[in-house]
């Protein structure tokens, strides 16, 4: 949807976000939905069921300014969220997690549109930090799967530093060896739509492969793996 956006479809539709607003609803509700109760790896890992932020973001990146005048709400709403949500209730899949995803894009859309965050923004380690964000997003979490079972006897203190440096330098290698060249690449954008196309029916039916027996982190034994390898949080 996005990359048919970018190339034709902006020029086309007269309100691109509208279609991105609704496919980020279906996430949200697909999250909802696939729910169960002690068994929630599929509705918070499933691609199609955590992507509703990001088309959130995107939303927000065709139309400036759609939620930022929610600031202080979102503040106060993201704050609530963090301390009192749990991923083992149905109420985080029900309405927590559209929430989240609101409040977090207006926050990021009102700090994006005002004046006096604007120096701050345009400071050379944010733009750079900003370029292989994503890139962070992606590998967080499989650094933090790896550490957790090959050394599970690290506790926090020594193992959320060592993470965050895994992350940024694996992202930074990500977005210059990966990010970068296929930006700068002389392919047009329908050239390369076939190319992604097949990597990501490549990519699922390699990850569709079952796995017998997931290795549990703390007793070396098979469970179904998922964000709460210690605890209800996810921590």
């Amino acid at each position: 949807m996005l990359i048919g956006l970018t190339t034709w479809g902006a020029r086309r539709i007269r309100h691109p976000h509208r279609p991105l607003l609704a496919a980020a609803a279906v996430c949200y509700l697909l999250a909802h939905l696939l729910y169960l109760p002690g068994a929630q790896d599929r509705a918070y890992l499933g691609t199609d069921t955590r992507a509703g932020a990001l088309l959130l973001g995107a939303a927000i990146a065709f139309r400036p300014g759609l939620l930022s005048r929610l600031f202080w709400p979102a503040v106060a709403a993201l704050g609530w969220l963090w301390c009192t949500a749990d991923i083992n209730t149905p109420a985080f899949y029900a309405w927590q997690l559209p929430l989240a995803g609101i409040a977090a894009g207006a926050l990021i859309d009102a700090i994006a549109h005002a004046d006096r965050f604007g120096n701050v923004l345009s400071s050379r380690p944010l733009l750079w930090l900003g370029h292989r964000s994503y890139g962070l997003y992606l590998w967080h979490w499989p650094v933090w799967v790896y550490l957790g079972v090959s050394h599970p006897e690290w506790n926090q203190g020594t193992k959320v530093p060592v993470a965050l440096s895994m992350s940024v330098l694996l992202s930074a290698a990500g977005y210059r060896l990966i990010e970068r060249p296929v930006r700068a690449s002389s392919w047009r954008p329908r050239a390369l739509l076939p190319v992604l196309t097949v990597c990501c029916v490549t990519l699922a039916l390699v990850t569709a492969i079952p796995v017998t027996r997931p290795v549990d982190a703390r007793h070396n034994g098979p469970i179904v793996t998922g964000p709460n390898v210690t605890d209800g949080k996810g921590n």
